[in-house]
Parts: structure tokens; C-alpha cells; sequence
């Protein structure tokens, strides 16, 4: 459990698991900017504004997290369950991909009608998968990046 990890252990759990949340928070980021399609030109009042949607989408990607988180930490605590690094992973992305696509759901929800056909969404539908897509090819393009650097640290520092 958790008290009889050694420092060292905990201090590179806790890095990957930043690390993680750093990539999970830029894919999300990355994949709303990809779905954006920006202000008609028809459209009758004050522009559309990306980081206004993002930052009520942003809200409901938290709330979506620390759910998990909470959920994750007492199913450890309580079973004092143990994965290897393969199933962690496994894990990881099954639930970062869960958290999207309630967050998806939750902030099409909160929409109007007239938002939503303003922002070229046809159904919910259509979105969920637009913006699924558009998180795994940034969860992916960014997990990438960030092995090649670290693989690159660890060759210079000789590990």
C-alpha cells in the first residue's frame, strides 16, 4: 500500500502520474481546438468565442477527473490492488478515454439548440466521436513526443 513505498518510488509515481495529467490536459486542449469550427458567417451577434466553450467544457473535464481520482484512489486504498505497469497503462487510458467521453456528454448537455447548431455539431453523436478522435490522435502524437524526450534524457544521463 501506500505508507510502505520508499520515497524514491513514491517521488517517480507522482512524476509519472503529473505527467500524465500534463498529457491528458493537453490532448484535451489540442482536440477541442481541432473540433472548433470557428464563427459562421451568417452568425447574427457578438462572435463565438473558443475559450469561452473550453473554459465550461474545462470545468466539466475537472469535475470528470477528480471523480475518477477519488473513485481510483479508494478502490486502491480499499483493495489494496496492485497493477503491473502494462495493466497501470491499460487502465490510464481507459479511463482518461471514459473521462472524455463523459465530459462529451455532459457539456452537450448544457448547450442550446441554437449553439449547438451554430458551432456545426449536428448530434451529440457526431461530436462525441469528432472529438474522440481528434483526443487520440493528440493522446497518441503527444505520448510520442514525450517518450522520445524522455528516452533522449535518459540516454544522456546514461541510464
Amino acid at each position: 500500500m501506500w505508507a510502505l513505498r520508499s520515497a524514491g518510488e513514491s517521488s517517480t509515481r507522482k512524476n509519472m502520474i503529473l505527467g500524465l495529467l500534463a498529457l491528458a490536459l493537453s490532448a484535451e486542449l489540442l482536440a477541442s481546438l481541432a473540433v472548433w469550427h470557428g464563427t459562421p458567417t451568417d452568425w447574427p451577434g457578438e462572435g463565438l468565442r473558443l475559450w469561452r466553450y473550453e473554459a465550461l467544457r474545462l470545468g466539466y473535464w475537472s469535475l470528470c477527473c477528480v471523480v475518477v481520482a477519488t473513485g481510483l484512489a479508494i478502490w486502491n486504498q480499499v483493495g489494496g490492488w496492485g497493477f503491473s505497469n502494462g495493466r497501470t497503462l491499460a487502465l490510464g487510458f481507459t479511463v482518461a478515454l471514459g473521462v472524455e467521453a463523459l465530459t462529451s456528454i455532459l457539456f452537450w448537455g448544457s448547450l442550446t439548440v441554437s449553439q449547438v447548431g451554430y458551432l456545426g455539431w449536428p448530434d451529440l453523436q457526431y461530436y462525441i466521436i469528432d472529438h474522440l478522435i481528434c483526443w487520440a490522435t493528440s493522446v497518441a502524437g503527444l505520448g510520442l513526443v514525450a517518450w522520445v524526450l524522455l528516452r533522449r534524457s535518459q540516454s544522456q544521463n546514461g541510464q
